[in-house]
């Protein structure tokens, strides 16, 4: 797919991507997605329907990759082929983040972010069953909904082994009234499409990082607080 991002067009995109369910009607609100099939083009649907989308990403160093430099310029073209898709660069993960992303909704426009991310030590988490295990996930997508009132919309994007065609499901909307009861729909939404194609998914390797500290989590959540 990141070959085919580089040199395939809207005709492709409309010829090999089925489409489930719809976008809103108007923006702003937060797209949700996983590290499963080829998210790529959700993203360059959701532009094709109108929308300008912002997102944050997190910089990698050389040195983290040793000698492994093939990977590593793997790494680089995959980064400029996902601000292509965006349309515009996406913004470094840093102090004023959440402010830029704020600023992003307010202006009309939408938001997107993994959700199965494993939960950094020392960050906020909401605590969810996942394959019958307590776990922990990110809290900030659901923070930053929550406190701008607006939905999340999750989608997911995978490819017919046997067609090669793409399909991308678009759920309905979510209210973020409370992060941790939208956030456990979020995670049945994730264990649902895992269990429909459990190659698509990403992260089976690092699987135990989510259930790492899920019992604090938990605790956690009885008494939320409001920084992400």
């Amino acid at each position: 797919d990141l070959f085919l991002m580089q040199t395939r067009g809207e005709r492709w995109l409309r010829r090999w991507v089925d489409v489930e369910g719809r976008w809103p009607e108007q923006g702003p609100f937060v797209v949700v997605t996983f590290h499963y099939g080829n998210g790529f083009w959700g993203i360059r649907h959701l532009r094709r329907s109108g929308f300008t989308v912002q997102a944050v990403r997190r910089g990698f160093d050389r040195a983290l990759f040793g000698p492994a430099w093939v990977r590593y310029l793997y790494a680089r073209l995959r980064t400029r082929v996902t601000d292509r898709a965006f349309g515009l660069a996406t913004l470094p993960d840093d102090a004023h983040s959440v402010r830029k992303l704020r600023q992003a909704l307010r202006a009309g426009q939408c938001v997107l972010g993994l959700f199965d991310v494993p939960v950094e030590e020392g960050r906020k988490a909401i605590a969810a069953e996942f394959f019958g295990r307590p776990a922990r996930f990110p809290r900030g997508l659901l923070y930053l909904a929550r406190t701008e009132s607006v939905p999340i919309v999750v989608y997911i994007l995978r490819t017919d082994a046997d067609s090669g065609r793409k399909h991308l499901r678009i759920f309905p909307p979510i209210r973020v009234d409370d992060e941790q009861r939208a956030g456990r729909e979020v995670v049945r939404l994730l264990e649902t499409a895992i269990r429909e194609d459990p190659t698509a998914w990403h992260h089976w390797a690092g699987i135990a990082r989510f259930f790492a500290g899920a019992d604090a989590a938990a605790a956690a959540a009885q008494c939320p607080t409001e920084t992400v």
